[in-house]
């Protein structure tokens, strides 16, 4: 690809993946099920990121929704995993807080 790829937009070896900013913290997150990196496959990650930063802007992003696989998705919305208690929540909050 000699193309100049969208801003928020990376190929990583034969991932591509997205960029973004949640809570002042940049997130980067591969893309599941693209199966090879293209014209199309990079429209689809822009689009994908343009709807996570209209959702941002919005208040209504839910990263697990967007992410499923994703272990700081996981962490930041609560919901995934055996325990659900406040107290794995928060631990896991801040131990992501850094590395979003």
């Amino acid at each position: 690809m000699t193309e100049k790829l969208p801003t928020g937009v990376e190929i990583q070896g034969n991932l591509l993946r997205i960029w973004f900013y949640l809570n002042g913290q940049r997130c980067k997150e591969p893309l599941a099920g693209v199966p090879k990196i293209n014209k199309a496959s990079i429209a689809y990650a822009n689009n994908k990121r343009q709807t996570i930063l209209a959702e941002i802007k919005e208040g209504r992003f839910d990263y697990l929704a967007h992410f499923p696989d994703s272990a700081r998705a996981a962490a930041l919305s609560g919901r995934a995993g055996g325990d659900s208690s406040p107290g794995k929540y928060l631990s896991a909050r801040s131990s992501t807080r850094r590395s979003c």
